[in-house]
């Protein structure tokens, strides 16, 4: 597994749900094989691009460099710069994207293209960039979700027409405000749903993680 030891500075990072970015951080993004929702991505947003393998198909010569074993692609591209990596080994293409991404002094990245098609792909993206998020600014832009992982405060926009659930893969302790159900030091282990489609309201949303990582979703209604 590649390792990524890197910390960002504890900060509160203001979000829109439908993608902000005035972070102020020039922002990575790396895109995946899987499902590509070509209406969220903007090539003029960021100042570098990964294709993760297959990924290539969608964005061409839009890619700054191409990364992978290359067995979803087929074929080596020719007129970009390509780590090749090997078939056999023991990390994914995203997390060696993640990896040059930050030796590349990116701090702050968007992961598209790595949900949905298939369900272990989906389960290996997310458990990759909660991984990152120790180091790393990361959020993963989906179809018709986007996934963020919070490690200190997240401020986002309110949007009734979107759900917000929280979840966590290791012990976390997470207050957030601004929902119908707000909570206080709910204590999340991957044991429970409990954090599952809260609803937003007044106007800003506000999770603050007091210890561990919380995996906030935020999903169209209309996807249901």
């Amino acid at each position: 597994m590649i390792c990524i030891s890197m910390r960002i500075p504890c900060k509160t990072i203001a979000r829109d749900c439908s993608l902000d970015y005035n972070s102020g951080m020039e922002r990575c993004v790396l895109i995946g094989g899987g499902d590509f929702c070509a209406a969220r991505y903007d090539r003029k947003r960021y100042a570098y691009a990964i294709a993760l393998d297959g990924g290539y198909r969608y964005v061409g010569a839009d890619a700054d460099a191409v990364v992978g074993d290359l067995d979803s692609l087929g074929y080596v591209p020719q007129g970009v710069w390509v780590d090749r990596r090997p078939a056999h080994k023991d990390y994914t293409d995203l997390e060696a994207g993640l990896r040059l991404a930050a030796d590349k002094g990116y701090r702050s990245i968007d992961v598209f293209g790595v949900l949905g098609r298939r369900l272990d792909h989906s389960i290996a993206a997310i458990a990759a960039c909660a991984a990152a998020s120790c180091a790393l600014d990361v959020r993963i832009v989906g179809m018709r979700e986007t996934v963020y992982f919070v490690r200190d405060t997240l401020e986002l926009k309110s949007d009734a027409s979107r759900y917000l659930s929280l979840f966590a893969w290791q012990p976390t302790v997470v207050s957030a405000s601004g929902l119908e159900y707000p909570v206080r030091d709910l204590r999340l282990d991957g044991q429970s749903a409990i954090g599952v489609s809260n609803e937003m309201t007044g106007d800003c949303v506000r999770i603050c993680v007091a210890s561990g990582c919380a995996i906030v979703v935020v999903q169209d209604k209309d996807a249901i």
